[in-house]
């Protein structure tokens, strides 16, 4: 998850190689609608992202029932802004747990990363009104952060080894990240024995522990980025 040029579909890719699981770009199911006032530069409001949204949701439903029938597997790596936590309760409306990926907000790398893209539809006017919109992932959140300054396969490293602390006893040491959790929210995406906060975008450091339940599978997460 996260603005324009944060690298959501690269570091998306990155993972899922890693993990072999299924890749989706959310950017893909934009309604013709939606394409056409991004492509003039004219940010999406709420009404437009709402059907959005709900399809990106909806496929990862249908994947859900595709794996069902198929046995234990990866899960799905989706490449998603999902700016507000209202939007990600949307997704977090499946079956399994959601874990989120946020990356960072650096304005003058995004900007840059912007000026050099090429056949994409995000321009500065739809970035300004995306960092307006952000909302970065609450403590209650299952997710970790990770600044987009960092290489890719040195974000994907540390996805994948939180998504291992993920599933670990909760006397584990757990790796830096934001929101690192085993504990369940109320609703779908429940799940987990210990919630662990931590924020390492910064550079800082901080530690909430929430009481919950068991931990899933790490099979049985989807990865939201």
């Amino acid at each position: 998850m996260g603005v324009s040029g944060a690298g959501k579909s690269t570091v998306a890719r990155a993972i899922a190689e890693r993990k072999g699981a299924l890749f989706l770009d959310a950017d893909d199911l934009h309604p013709p609608a939606n394409r056409r006032k991004l492509g003039a530069g004219e940010p999406l409001t709420d009404l437009d992202r709402g059907p959005w949204l709900e399809a990106v949701r909806d496929r990862m439903r249908e994947r859900d029932r595709v794996g069902a029938r198929a046995g234990p597997d990866p899960g799905v790596v989706v490449a998603c802004s999902a700016l507000r936590r209202a939007y990600r309760d949307v997704l977090r409306d499946v079956d399994r747990p959601v874990f989120f990926v946020e990356l960072g907000a650096d304005p003058e790398l995004l900007a840059a990363r912007l000026a050099a893209r090429r056949g994409h539809f995000a321009s500065r006017r739809i970035l300004e009104s995306q960092l307006a919109t952000l909302e970065p992932l609450g403590p209650d959140e299952d997710g970790i952060g990770c600044p987009i300054a960092l290489p890719v396969e040195e974000i994907a490293d540390t996805v994948l080894v939180a998504l291992r602390a993920d599933r670990s006893p909760p006397e584990s040491v757990v790796a830096p990240g934001r929101a690192l959790q085993n504990a369940p929210l109320e609703g779908p995406a429940g799940f987990g024995d210990t919630r662990h906060h931590r924020d390492t975008q910064d550079g800082g450091h901080s530690d909430q522990r929430h009481p919950g339940g068991t931990g899933p599978e790490l099979a049985d997460e989807w990865r939201c980025e």
